[in-house]
C-alpha cells in the first residue's frame, strides 16, 4: 500500500514539473496576447472544481469507508448518484458557458476568446467526470493504476498542447487541451 501511494504521489510530481515546464514554453511560442487569453480561459477550469460543493471531497471519505465496513451496496448507490450528480453538474457547467458565449457574442471582440470559450465548455464536464473517477481509483485503493492514467494523461496534455501551440498557435493549444481532457475523462 505504501509503495503504491509512493509511486502514485511521483508519477503526480513529475507530471505536475511537466505541465509547469508546458506552460512556460508554450507562452514564448504564443506570445503575449495569445498566451493572456489562454491563462485568462484557464480559469474556468480553475474554478469549475469548486462546482461540486463539497460532494466529491466528502466522497473520499465516505466511499473507503463503506467498502472498508462491507456494505458494497451502500458503496454502489453512492457510486451511482455521485456518476449522475457529476454529469448533472457538468451538464451544467457547459450549458451554461454555451449559453454564455451565445449572450455575451456581440460584445466578445476577439475570436480566439470565443473559440476557447466553446472549446472550454466541454473540457468543464470531462473535468469533473476525470475528478469522480480518481475518487473511485482512491477510494478502491488502487493507486498504482490511478498514477498510470494521470501519468499518462498528464503527459497526453503536455505533448498535445506543445505541439498544438507550436503548429497552429492558440486554436492548436485548445484543440489539443479538449482531446487531452477526453483522454483524461475516459
Amino acid at each position: 500500500m505504501a509503495r503504491d501511494f509512493s509511486i502514485y504521489s511521483s508519477v503526480n510530481l513529475v507530471s505536475l514539473v511537466f505541465l509547469l515546464g508546458t506552460a512556460l514554453v508554450l507562452r514564448r511560442y504564443l506570445g503575449p496576447l495569445q498566451a493572456g487569453i489562454w491563462i485568462t480561459l484557464e480559469l474556468l477550469p480553475n474554478y469549475a472544481q469548486y462546482a461540486p460543493l463539497g460532494i466529491l471531497n466528502s466522497a473520499e471519505r465516505d466511499l473507503p469507508y463503506l467498502l472498508g465496513a462491507e456494505r458494497v451496496s451502500e458503496f454502489d448507490r453512492r457510486k451511482h448518484t455521485l456518476f449522475w450528480l457529476t454529469h448533472a453538474i457538468g451538464a451544467a457547467l457547459t450549458i451554461s458557458v454555451l449559453a454564455g458565449v451565445l449572450l455575451f457574442r456581440p460584445h466578445i471582440s476577439s475570436p480566439a476568446l470565443l473559440v476557447g470559450l466553446l472549446a472550454y465548455a466541454p473540457i468543464l464536464w470531462l473535468q469533473i467526470l476525470a475528478a469522480y473517477y480518481v475518487v473511485l481509483y482512491r477510494a478502491r485503493k488502487r493507486f498504482v493504476p490511478l498514477s498510470a492514467r494521470q501519468g499518462i494523461a498528464n503527459l497526453t496534455k503536455a505533448v498535445l498542447t506543445m505541439a498544438g501551440g507550436y503548429a497552429f498557435g492558440l486554436y492548436g493549444v485548445f484543440a489539443a487541451l479538449l482531446a487531452a481532457a477526453v483522454v483524461q475523462a475516459v
